[in-house]
């Protein structure tokens, strides 16, 4: 299945907002640094994985 460009980005926004939320409550530590020391967007990019919704 094919998915339109617009939900391809919905799709990867909810998978990066899924991994800063698994940060905040389970390191918090490490978000802070990240933060204020990193690079979240390339962060991001290298930990999310995209995998499709299944209908």
């Amino acid at each position: 299945m094919t998915l339109s460009p617009w939900k391809m980005k919905l799709q990867t926004i909810c998978n990066e907002r899924s991994e800063l939320d698994w940060l905040i409550y389970n390191a918090p530590l490490e978000y802070a640094v990240l933060i204020l020391n990193g690079d979240p967007e390339k962060y991001l990019k290298a930990v999310t994985v995209y995998r499709p919704f299944e209908n």
